[in-house]
C-alpha cells in the first residue's frame, strides 16, 4: 500500500479509512497489514469477493489488519482462506463488526479472546450456527437479525464449562472471565432458533429486544436455572414481537415481569398471539398491542411506580382487573381498539388520579353509548390531552367530560354525533378541539360549537379556526 510519486516508493501511512462500494469485478483486497493507521473498512456489495484474503499472501495465522477499529461487509465467504471466521483473524484491535447479506457464511467462531466491543449480523440466511462468543469478553451490543437458518449459539450458555464455574465465562490463562461487558442483544428474524441462550449471569446486560423468533415458545425452560429464578437479574428493557409461538415466559411459571427480571422497567409486547394471560409487579412503561389471544390481564396491581400504560387491538381482552390502589406516577394511559371490553375497571381513576394523557376507545361494538367515565373529575387538575374513539352508533360523548377544567387538548374519533354539546362552548380551558371521522358534523356545527377561547379546531384534518 504504497504510491509511486517522483521515483520513489510514498507508504499511505496516514490512510485512516476505505470504503469500496459496487466494485463488482474485484476479486481481491490490497494487502492492509501496513497501513498503521487504518480505522475503519467497509466493503458492500462487493459480489466476486469470496474472502478478504487469501491464506497465502502473509500466512492465515496473521490478521487482514493491526489497527483496524470498524468493519462493515457484505455478499462474503470467508475472512481468510483456511482460517475461522472469527475477529482475531480481522484486527486484533476491533471493535465493532457489522455482517450483511452474507448467505454463504455458515459458521462464525469467536472462541478466541477478542476486544469486539459491537456485533451485528444481518440478513445471513445461511447461517446456521454461531460456535462460540465466548471469547468476546469486551462485547455490550450483539445484534442478530434475519437469519432464519440460525439454530443456536454455541458455548453462550457455559453449558461445557464445569458446574462449579460461572456460567457465561471463558477460560483465559487459566482464569475465568465472564462475558460481563454485555448491555445489549437483539435476536431478530432467527426463525429456526428454538431456545434462548442463558442470560443470567449477564450482570450488566439491560435491553433485550426478540422479533420473529417463529419457533421459540417461551424464553427458557424451568429446568434450567429453576422456575423460581428470574431470566436476567439485571435486565431493564424487554421487547418481543411478532413472537407467534411464544405463550409463556418461563416454562412452568406465570406470565409475570418479575419472572424477566426484578428490576424490568420496560415490557413491549407486540403481536404475540398465543398470549393468553399477564400478572404484573413493578415496571415503569408497559405496552401491549396485536395480541389477538390476550384474555385477561389479571393483575397489575403491583404496578406503583408505572409511568406508562398501552393496551391495543388486544380484540380478546376481556377484562383488565385489580389495579393498584394508588398510582400517582402514571401520566399516560391508552387503552384503544379492544372490541370485546364492555366496560372499564370501576376504580380507574383513583387508581390513577395524576394522568396528563389518556386515550379510550372503542369497545364492545354491543354497548349503546361509551362506557361511563363516572370518576374522571378526579383528574381536573391534572388531565390535559383526551382522546375518545367511538363508533357510528354512539350519538353522544360522556358528560363528564365538561368536569375536566386543566384539559387543553380534546379530541373526538368515529362518533355518530350529530350537535356538539351546550355545556362543550363553556369549557374555557381546551385550546386545540379536534373531530375525526364524525360522519354526523358538519363544518357549521363545530365552528358553531366550539369553545371561544379554542386556538385550533379541526374537523377531519381541515382547519376550520387557527
Amino acid at each position: 500500500m504504497a504510491i509511486h510519486i517522483e521515483g520513489k516508493w510514498t507508504p499511505l501511512d496516514k490512510l485512516v479509512e476505505i470504503t469500496l462500494y459496487d466494485c463488482w469485478s474485484c476479486l481481491s483486497l490490497p494487502t492492509l497489514e501496513h497501513l498503521p493507521h487504518l480505522r475503519n473498512l467497509v466493503l458492500w456489495n462487493m459480489q466476486n469477493l469470496t474472502c478478504l484474503r487469501s491464506s497465502n499472501v502473509t500466512g492465515s495465522s496473521k490478521p487482514l489488519s493491526p489497527s483496524l477499529r470498524s468493519l462493515q461487509l457484505s455478499f462474503l465467504e470467508k475472512w481468510i482462506v483456511g482460517a475461522p471466521n472469527s475477529s482475531k483473524m480481522i484486527s486484533p484491535v476491533l471493535e465493532t463488526l457489522e455482517i450483511k447479506y452474507c448467505p454463504k457464511i455458515i459458521l462464525l467462531d469467536e472462541c478466541h479472546p477478542h476486544p469486539l466491543v459491537s456485533l451485528k449480523i444481518q440478513n445471513c440466511y445461511g447461517l446456521e450456527y454461531i460456535k462460540s462468543i465466548q471469547g468476546l469478553t469486551s462485547l455490550e451490543s450483539l445484534h442478530i437479525d434475519n437469519c432464519p437458518s440460525l439454530l443456536g449459539i454455541g458455548n453462550f450458555s457455559g453449558d461445557n464449562y464445569p458446574a462449579s464455574e460461572t456460567n457465561m465465562a471463558i477460560d483465559i490463562q487459566r482464569k475465568w472471565a465472564p462475558l460481563d461487558k454485555l448491555v445489549e442483544i437483539r435476536l431478530d428474524g432467527c426463525k429456526s432458533c428454538l431456545s434462548l441462550p442463558t442470560l443470567e449471569y449477564l450482570p450488566h446486560l439491560r435491553d433485550l429486544v426478540l422479533e420473529k423468533m417463529d419457533s421459540l415458545t417461551f424464553l427458557r425452560s424451568s429446568d434450567v436455572t429453576g422456575s423460581t429464578r428470574p431470566l436476567s437479574p439485571s435486565l431493564r428493557s424487554l421487547k418481543l414481537e411478532y413472537m407467534y409461538s411464544l405463550e409463556k415466559w418461563i416454562d412452568g411459571a406465570t406470565n409475570c415481569s418479575k419472572m424477566i427480571s426484578p428490576v424490568l422497567q420496560s415490557l413491549s409486547i407486540w403481536r404475540c398471539p398465543k398470549i393468553i394471560l399477564i400478572d404484573e409487579c413493578p415496571l415503569v412503561s408497559l405496552e401491549i398491542s396485536d395480541c389477538n389471544g390476550l384474555v385477561s390481564i389479571k393483575s397489575i396491581q403491583g404496578l406503583t411506580s408505572l409511568e406508562s400504560l398501552s393496551i391495543w387491538r388486544c380484540p380478546s381482552l376481556l377484562e383488565i382487573a385489580n389495579l393498584p390502589n394508588e398510582c400517582h406516577s402514571l401520566k399516560t394511559l391508552e387503552i384503544t381498539d379492544c372490541g370485546k371490553l364492555t366496560s372499564l375497571p370501576h376504580e380507574l381513576f383513583d387508581s390513577f388520579g395524576f394522568l396528563n394523557e389518556l386515550e379510550l376507545g372503542p369497545f364492545s361494538k354491543e354497548l349503546d353509548s361509551f362506557p361511563s367515565l363516572q370518576g374522571i373529575e378526579k383528574l381536573r387538575n391534572h388531565l390535559h390531552e383526551l382522546t375518545l374513539y367511538g363508533v357510528d352508533q354512539w350519538e353522544s360523548i360522556p358528560e363528564e367530560i365538561q368536569h375536566l377544567t386543566s384539559l387543553t387538548r380534546l379530541r373526538i374519533v368515529g362518533f355518530g354525533i350529530q350537535e356538539l354539546p351546550m355545556w362543550l362552548a363553556s369549557m374555557s380551558s381546551i385550546q386545540k378541539l379536534e373531530f375525526h371521522n364524525c360522519k354526523g358534523l358538519n363544518e357549521e356545527t363545530v365552528r358553531r360549537g366550539a369553545p371561544l377561547e379554542a386556538t385550533v379546531v379541526k374537523l377531519n384534518n381541515e382547519v376550520l379556526i387557527n
